[in-house]
């Protein structure tokens, strides 16, 4: 297929160019690229069409994964534009009413991913195997006739939230794409890409739905967002975790003030004298006492702390429902802990250094104007614990104020 470009605007495309016979992979391919915001428009009315033609999918494998990203293209759009494109065939057989539920029955039971379709009222008129297996551990003889509330595996909260996203797509006739985590008949729980979309068949309208396993990516993003909120090296939180978790902290304590659960306090961390430490035995073996130090950190916190590092040789600890004195308590435990490592190091090293810590702690509280920003909050009591650290440092190192 030859496109035409407009020059200085952008291509638009109709369904016109879809049923043209030239119009190949290729064809289609450019379409939605340059074209995905007027194809999506074109969707709701065209997917009607489309999903009688969903053995063009499985019978034209090769032709579909050549020409798409099925990871990351919208199911429905397949069958939509490959439907369009047998054209008068697809139109002689969605005339035909009485035969486009059997048609479509027979022909998305073949399909290797879950299927589902439900009417206005949110019954089952239709489901594949995968679906009844995968879901339910049941045949889909058992499904159809039935709503989310009829199913024993189904749970009241998930159904009421079925319900109303497909009451959504009927009202709105808009597609629907987003992730959701079930509980599979195996007892597993899996993430899935949920994409209904609305149809009508006879006068009536209809919910359709795939959903694709999408658990393993899922896992692979949540390992990359995690990381990005820890430090390589010594295998703690970093500054960027710090400035969200304060963040919400401050935003939960502003809306539940009198919950003592929203409470939270910061001990911030500076190693004592630690220039010396790299000057005189080097980075190496300065970075072996750092891990060291973050080590005895979170061994002494508990579960639900969060060890970070600032910068630096600056650590620092948040500890959820924790109040002043429990903070100053734990500071003082990993002080001590630190001076023996500390006088080890030394003898170790057999080198005229310290690495003790001096801490400042304190808790957070609503002295803020309301009119302040959750930043400027954050940014001022990160001030208020900095000050007790430097004044840990100005009185002799190797304490902690509070």
């Amino acid at each position: 297929m030859v496109l035409k470009k407009t020059k200085g605007k952008e291509n638009k495309y109709t369904l016109e160019d879809l049923l043209k016979p030239e119009t190949d992979a290729k064809g289609i391919k450019k379409i939605m690229t340059n074209s995905p915001k007027q194809l999506a428009s074109l969707l709701n009315y065209s997917v009607g069409y489309g999903i009688i033609t969903l053995h063009d999918i499985i019978n034209g494998k090769e032709f579909i994964e050549s020409a798409f990203d099925l990871d990351t293209l919208l199911l429905p759009l397949i069958p939509a534009i490959l439907g369009y494109h047998v054209g008068q065939k697809v139109k002689d057989i969605v005339t035909k009413n009485s035969e486009v539920l059997d048609a479509h029955k027979k022909e998305t039971n073949e399909l290797n991913i879950p299927y589902f379709l439900k009417d206005e009222n949110g019954v089952y008129v239709n489901c594949n195997d995968k679906f009844a297996e995968i879901f339910l551990g049941c045949c889909k003889d058992e499904i159809i006739g039935k709503t989310s509330y009829d199913l024993p595996t189904i749970k009241s909260l998930a159904a009421k939230k079925y319900e109303a996203s497909d009451k959504e797509i009927i009202l709105t006739g808009e597609m629907q794409i987003y992730d959701d985590t079930v509980e599979c008949a195996d007892g597993i729980s899996r993430v899935y890409l949920v994409n209904k979309t609305r149809l009508a068949f006879n006068g009536k309208n209809y919910v359709s739905g795939t959903m694709t396993d999408v658990s393993q990516k899922a896992k692979t993003v949540q390992y990359l967002i995690d990381e990005s909120y820890r430090d390589p090296i010594f295998e703690v939180y970093n500054k960027k975790f710090y400035n969200e978790k304060i963040n919400q902290l401050i935003e939960n304590y502003m809306n539940k003030p009198l919950d003592k659960h929203a409470k939270f306090s910061l001990i911030m961390v500076d190693i004592d004298d630690f220039k010396k430490v790299n000057d005189s035995l080097g980075h190496d073996i300065g970075d072996i006492a750092l891990k060291e130090i973050a080590g005895i950190m979170k061994r002494l916190t508990r579960e639900n702390d969060y060890v970070f590092r600032y910068g630096g040789e600056e650590f620092g600890i948040i500890m959820e429902n924790a109040g002043k004195k429990s903070a100053k308590r734990t500071a003082e435990r990993i002080r001590k802990q630190i001076e023996t490592y500390a006088q080890n190091f030394a003898d170790e090293y057999n080198a005229d250094v310290n690495p003790t810590i001096s801490a400042g702690v304190e808790q957070y509280l609503n002295i803020f104007d309301k009119s302040t920003s959750i930043d400027d909050k954050r940014d001022e009591f990160f001030k208020m614990v900095d000050t007790k650290l430097y004044q840990a440092k100005q009185n002799g190192k190797n304490q902690v104020w509070s």
